[in-house]
């Protein structure tokens, strides 16, 4: 019994350890893409004089962001008739690489609004024809209008209004109207990787703008950073009488390990979020995942993680430990209380009972 219970504490010892740098190589290819292993993830195959997918832009490049408000989600065929509504000039590491702009937008219901916004090279224009245009912008858009479900406020003050009070409803349930964005967090990423010739990683490959001229440099990746953008930052329109809707833009450079990860984890939390989803996760604890990831320090995430999953480890030890104990032992059920055991058999019986006749008002359901 000895000799099987130290193989299989040796067992679990390795089957942990493998999963702990699984998860470890996995959070470093995502912020080093050409990180390689031997025998693990070698080295990609490259021919004798390889070509590499280069930045654009030194590090020290400054940039200007310029951003317009539109009601149509394709580019602008000319900006000379748009007037910005924001522009930030001198983004760099060395100076600052940050900013923020409070402005309105209205919606009707024949219109719906979008922020496009480009990144160009500090000191040149967009749009005018003239020889100070940038001939690769950086480009994105974003919707600020988006179809979804009214959020339902059932809290109930007990102490005060009673067990029957319908305490705050100030909404029906199921009613799905247009809301407005009124939180847009831009993020740049200006990486310095170089990339050989068709071994992009996927995530990447659709993402990155290449200047089609050799050796085919990429420019930096400007994108929204959706993982920031909480249900509460979602208003509902009126668009009957529409009125102005406060929007908050930011714009930050982030590293491409925390936008890979960004968008793994949003990808992910996509999936859950649908119905058909095996294990269909509700929204508010989407939202709850959102926030511990990206509204905590990521050190400490880490180090909460890591805990967490040596306290996983631990229990189960203890829990194989106290078996090995009870087999150990020669005399009968001297000190075990069966009316202990037979009560919390039947209690958990009773929230197992409860919880499925509340499955339908869960916060976690398992879909069909």
């Amino acid at each position: 019994m000895g000799l099987l219970s130290t193989a299989f504490t040796a067992l679990t010892l390795a089957l942990f350890a493998l999963y702990l740098s699984n998860v470890v190589f996995s959070v470093l290819v995502l912020f080093h893409p050409t990180f390689h292993i031997p025998l693990i993830r070698p080295r990609p195959v490259l021919p004798t004089n390889p070509q590499f997918h280069v930045p654009a832009y030194p590090q020290t490049q400054a940039f200007d962001l310029i951003v317009y408000l539109t009601r149509s989600p394709d580019r602008p065929k000319s900006l000379r008739d748009l007037k910005p509504v924001w522009r930030v000039a001198g983004l760099s590491r060395e100076n600052r690489f940050e900013g923020e702009k409070t402005l309105r937008y209205r919606v009707t219901s024949e219109e719906s609004a979008f922020v496009h916004a480009f990144l160009t090279v500090a000191g040149k224009t967009i749009g005018t024809g003239g020889e100070r245009d940038d001939p690769w912008p950086v480009h994105t858009v974003d919707a600020l209008v988006k179809v979804m479900p009214v959020v339902v406020n059932n809290t109930r003050r007990l102490l005060t209004e009673g067990v029957g009070a319908e305490g705050g409803r100030e909404e029906e349930e199921n009613v799905v109207i247009p809301h407005g964005k009124t939180k847009l967090t831009l993020q740049v990423v200006h990486d310095t990787t170089h990339y050989p010739h068709a071994h992009i990683p996927p995530d990447l490959a659709y993402r990155l703008t290449f200047i089609p001229t050799p050796p085919y440099p990429y420019l930096p990746i400007l994108a929204a950073n959706h993982m920031s953008l909480k249900r509460s930052d979602w208003t509902p329109l009126n668009l009957t009488h529409p009125t102005p809707t406060e929007l908050h833009l930011s714009v930050s450079l982030t590293s491409l390990g925390m936008y890979r990860l960004s968008y793994t984890l949003d990808t992910a939390f996509a999936r859950m979020r649908d119905p058909d989803f095996p294990l269909h996760v509700a929204e508010e604890e989407i939202e709850n995942l959102r926030q511990m990831v990206f509204e905590v320090n990521p050190t400490l995430l880490a180090v909460t993680v890591f805990a967490s999953m040596l306290h996983m480890l631990f229990e189960f030890l203890a829990l194989k430990e106290d078996v090995v104990h009870w087999k150990r032992v020669k005399y009968g059920d001297e000190g075990v209380s069966r009316t202990t055991l037979v009560l919390n058999a039947v209690n958990k019986v009773v929230v197992v009972g409860y919880l499925y006749d509340k499955r339908s008002v869960g916060r976690f359901e398992r879909g069909g």
